[in-house]
């Protein structure tokens, strides 16, 4: 990942995705119809050469963080145990894409494909 900069995460498996909103060859979860879904993601961090300052976010549309957690983890990583939540409520409407995204701010690291989950859900 290229430092500094927000990038979205590539979701390698598609374990439950019964109405098709999330698209695989994208990373982008689409709202099938207007309502509150909960949204969230998980990054499993694998060190590269040293410890890296990891963030997390979800973007809607392509252009705006949703509101929710600043999420960051810091201090002693440890590869494939080491990992970073982000989990909020969003209105959204029909046909608003949202993304999950990471940003690397020291040194180098990676998201692991296989382990990382995006997960988004209509409440009610």
């Amino acid at each position: 990942m290229v430092k500094n900069v927000w990038t979205t995460v590539g979701i390698s498996t598609v374990e439950l995705n019964d109405q098709g909103c999330f698209d695989a060859s994208t990373n982008l979860f689409t709202t099938p119809v207007d309502g509150c879904y909960s949204l969230g993601g998980t990054l499993r961090y694998k060190k590269h050469l040293a410890n890296a300052l990891l963030g997390a976010r979800l973007l809607l549309n392509g252009l705006d963080a949703i509101p929710g957690p600043d999420v960051r983890i810091g201090g002693t990583h440890y590869t494939g145990s080491s990992a970073i939540n982000t989990v909020t409520l969003a209105t959204l409407s029909a046909g608003d894409t949202v993304a999950l995204q990471c940003r690397i701010k020291s040194n180098d690291a990676y998201v692991e494909a296989d382990t990382s989950e995006f997960w988004g859900h209509k409440l009610g």
